[in-house]
């Protein structure tokens, strides 16, 4: 086990600049969102060609959720997790009830983010720039956090298998670098034609 005060600071520390990122992304794509629907014709600085694009985003029916637009979740999810991460930074003690509510709704983030890649690739055909960004910055905090409380033993599993516990403290690196790898060689097999036509 690693000392909790040391790992909780810097914990604090990496989910606050996460936060701040996918903070400032949400921000901008729900700027573009609200002006793509003040004018129809507004051309968001990120689309840059029609694969790196984000106006098909915007204006998907995946756009959405619940009539709300994507970003605005984003925006309090950020917000939220930045409050929690510079209180945790600050020394904040909290149980372990809410430790595992930040675990889960990082969990519900991910998986979101995932339904929203295959969107991207599968019905939009396109790579919206900003929200790469939010998808690339929720992995790494969910990663973070998942590889914090493991090695905090704050996982109720661990108190029955630390086999488990031990395989993620060992490969816990190499996963999210494959993650990403994973992501990253989708969208080029994807879009390999247009990267081809780059060079």
């Amino acid at each position: 086990m690693i000392s909790w005060q040391t790992s909780q600071k810097r914990l604090g520390l990496v989910l606050t600049i996460l936060s701040i990122i996918g903070l400032v992304a949400s921000f901008v794509l729900t700027y573009d969102t609200i002006e793509k629907i003040k004018d129809p014709g507004f051309n968001p600085t990120c689309n840059i060609s029609p694969i790196i694009s984000c106006g098909k985003a915007i204006t998907s029916l995946q756009g959405e959720l619940f009539g709300i637009p994507n970003p605005i979740y984003g925006i309090v999810a950020f917000t939220a997790l930045m409050a929690f991460s510079v209180t945790i930074l600050a020394g904040a003690q909290y149980k372990r009830w809410l430790w595992l509510t930040a675990e889960f709704v990082a969990l519900v983030g991910v998986i979101f983010v995932h339904y929203l890649f295959y969107i991207s690739m599968v019905v939009l055909g396109s790579i919206c720039p900003w929200c790469s960004l939010v998808w690339a910055t929720t992995i790494a905090i969910f990663w973070y956090l998942t590889t914090h409380l493991v090695a905090t033993g704050a996982l109720s599993w661990q108190s029955r298998s630390n086999r488990i516990a031990n395989f993620w403290k060992t490969y816990a690196a190499p996963a999210l670098v494959i993650w990403y790898l994973i992501f990253i060689v989708i969208i080029f097999l994807r879009f390999r034609d247009y990267w081809l036509s780059l060079l």
